[in-house]
Order: C-alpha cells, then structure tokens, then sequence
C-alpha cells in the first residue's frame, strides 16, 4: 500500500522547509551518468525499482518533479548495482561473449562447429548491431 500526501501536508511541509518534490536536475544527470558509462535505461530502473517509463520521462525532460525518496533511490545506485541486479531474463553486454567467441576463431575453430557444440549461431553473434545479448545466450 502506498501513502499519499493530502495537498495540505504537502504545505506544511514546504512552509517548514521540507520538499516533498524536487526538480528532476540531479537525478537526470545521475541517469545520464550511469547511461554514459554502458547502462541501459531499463537496468537502471531495475536497479531503483521505478518504471522504465519514469526513467524515460526525466531523461527526455517530460518530467520536472520527483520525489525525495525516488530521488534519493536514484542518486544512491551506481554501476556495479545496476550490473549485480536480478536480471534472469534481460540484456548483458555482449563484449565478453565477443571476445571469447573471436578467440576461438584465432585458434582454429570454425563457427559451423561452435554453433553445433554451442547451439546458437555464433557468426550472427558475433556480427549482430547493438551491444547487448540476452543473458541465457552470454550464458552458453
């Protein structure tokens, strides 16, 4: 169950100089930080526990506000707790699949013969557009 404010404890509150919502500025750049550095959007949402969504929003500058705990929430996650979280089913950085799979060629091994021992189509991979895999394939 979540607790909501009445608009009127939301003003005593700011009279007594507690904000309930803060502008979006810090949380944004804290966002773009965490994208910068590899994350995606949605790994990040995981990690806070908000909406991919909200995390879309602040980032295209839809949203202006956002509560202090969000904010808060937001603020304290960094790199490692985006790539420690639970993500059975999401996106890994492919790089070291990459790496691997290249380094087998280097040896001699054909991708006919690492896609039959594998089973999936190492070639396509390897070759494939963007940086992420599925985790049940990083994991073969």
């Amino acid at each position: 169950m979540t607790y909501q404010l009445t608009e009127k404890q939301k003003r005593v509150l700011y009279r007594r100089g507690r904000r309930v919502n803060v502008p979006v500025t810090r949380t944004r750049a804290h966002i773009e930080h965490l994208h910068d550095q590899g994350m995606t959007y949605r790994g990040i949402a995981e990690a806070v526990g908000l909406n991919e969504k909200t995390i879309g929003k602040i980032v295209r500058g839809e949203q202006q506000l956002i509560h202090v705990d969000r904010e808060r929430r937001v603020l304290a996650v960094s790199r490692d707790a985006v790539l420690a979280r639970d993500n059975g089913k999401g996106f890994v950085p492919k790089v070291g699949a990459v790496r691997r799979i290249q380094a087998l060629h280097a040896i001699g091994w054909t991708n006919k013969e690492l896609t039959r021992r594998v089973g999936i189509n190492t070639a396509v991979m390897v070759n494939q557009v963007g940086d992420h895999i599925t985790r049940a394939k990083h994991e073969k």
